[in-house]
């Protein structure tokens, strides 16, 4: 009966310290509980197509809820500052836009640090936009813009989203490359931008290539040139404005971060999926489709990519005298 009693205290024992030991694992297991995807703009934009294509796969590859919560505003800094304030845990995450690197040089007191308070994860895509003017433009390529635009009696006048928007960082690259004067005309959207230019009420555009091409191929606007260096399938034969504008180049482009403080392991994981992800042929179709190329940056190579855009951005603000809104 001892042996017994010893036996059963033992089984006991042991049964409570694998019960203890497993849920100790669970609990540390990393997610063991719904993330989120905090897109920085507004729903039903670029940004928040992208987010609702990667969060079904990505939920099923964490085997947790992706949840995607949109909180936009003050060019995307509400919706950063939330990612900042957020645990580091890795349960919540940031999909962000050119802007995190612009805005820095355009505003002089903002509520965080872009490179002390966030940790890249992966810049996912990229994307091009399209040189565009009305259908009547005189140009019909790249290098009779560039001399209209130099030879022209008042500035030519190019429309955009916003004061310091990516378009309107892109117009201002422009004119001091070719050396000139040009008029920015800025909008509340790409939208009411393009409704204008279709009409006549300026000369051209940076757009996105995903939103152009609908107007391109409807004959409403003429396409001269890309603004990257590199070919896209979606518009095969238009030549990139870098051939004609020397030292021209500038990519759109998004990216996941993080709070600063989160565990690098943590953050491999997030790359590790997301890079999956990506890389799935039906993945990368979709986003082919609306205009935009995977890159699918790893973490150190995004941290630097961040800094670099900074660098380039905050040299064309200086030199154009922009200022936020």
């Amino acid at each position: 009966m001892k042996i017994n009693g010893v036996f059963l205290v033992t089984q006991c024992l042991l049964s409570f310290l694998f019960v203890n030991v497993g849920q100790a694992q669970t609990k540390d297991a990393f997610p063991n509980k719904p993330l989120k995807i905090i897109v920085t703009y507004p729903a039903g934009g670029p940004t928040d197509a992208v987010a609702r294509i990667l969060a079904p796969r990505l939920s099923i590859r964490f085997g947790q809820t992706v949840i995607v919560e949109n909180k936009s505003g003050a060019a995307g800094n509400i919706g950063t500052l939330e990612v900042v304030r957020s645990n580091p845990d890795g349960y919540t995450v940031g999909l962000i836009a050119p802007t995190l690197s612009v805005n820095p040089s355009l505003y002089s007191k903002m509520s965080f640090d872009t490179f002390k308070d966030l940790v890249g994860i992966t810049q996912h895509v990229g994307l091009q936009y399209a040189l565009i003017t009305n259908k009547n433009f005189p140009a019909k390529n790249a290098a009779e813009f560039v001399a209209l635009a130099k030879s022209s009696a008042k500035p030519l006048s190019y429309g955009t989203w916003g004061i310091g928007s990516h378009a309107h960082l892109a117009g201002a690259l422009l004119a001091q490359k070719l050396g000139v004067e040009m008029l920015h005309v800025p909008y509340k959207g790409a939208a009411p931008a393009m409704q204008d230019l279709i009409g006549g009420q300026f000369d051209f555009m940076f757009d996105s290539v995903a939103s152009s091409i609908p107007q391109i191929k409807g004959g409403n606007v003429k396409v001269l040139a890309l603004s990257g260096t590199y070919p896209i399938t979606s518009l095969p034969s238009v030549p990139s404005l870098g051939q004609t504008v020397q030292g021209f180049d500038v990519i759109g482009w998004q990216g996941i971060v993080a709070p600063a403080k989160t565990p690098p392991a943590i953050i491999d994981r997030w790359y590790s999926e997301l890079a999956a992800v990506l890389r799935e042929p039906e993945i990368e179709s979709k986003l082919n489709d609306i205009g935009l190329t995977v890159v699918a940056s790893k973490p150190q190579e995004f941290n630097q990519f961040i800094v670099s855009e900074f660098k380039k951005y905050e040299a064309i603000i200086k030199a154009a005298g922009i200022v936020g809104e």
